[in-house]
């Protein structure tokens, strides 16, 4: 099971890093966002995950490899804190709330999208 986790959390850490840069070369957005697309991302897929693994659709065994493994590299809070100081830093606290609402507002609600959209795999 450990070489499991560690194979998926490898491809989840990498998914984050490809996603991240493309982002940033893609748009080169003002505010930084790769890190609010990754965790929004992040938060949908968990839920949809979530709501699967409550039923008999999943293993237990699988859902740990994609939450602990895959999701638990993929997700990235540490960035998004990195990112709101860093606005905050620069004197920039309207970017900065504004990262904090975004991060945790649309989390939440890719959650729940994420846990309802699984019903439709039902």
């Amino acid at each position: 099971m450990v070489f499991w986790i560690a194979g998926a959390g490898a491809l989840g850490a990498v998914a984050r890093w490809w996603l991240g840069d493309l982002v940033q070369r893609a748009l080169q957005p003002q505010i930084p966002c790769s890190a609010l697309l990754v965790n929004v991302l992040g938060c949908l897929l968990f839920g949809f995950v979530v709501r699967l693994a409550g039923g008999e659709t999943l293993s237990p065994q699988v859902r740990t490899v994609i939450l602990v493994g895959f999701l638990g590299a993929f997700t990235t809070f540490s960035s998004y804190v990195a990112d709101v100081v860093a606005c905050a830093d620069q004197g920039r606290l309207i970017a900065a709330a504004g990262l904090v609402l975004a991060h945790n507002g649309l989390g939440l609600l890719a959650f729940l999208l994420g846990g309802w959209l699984s019903r439709l795999a039902d």
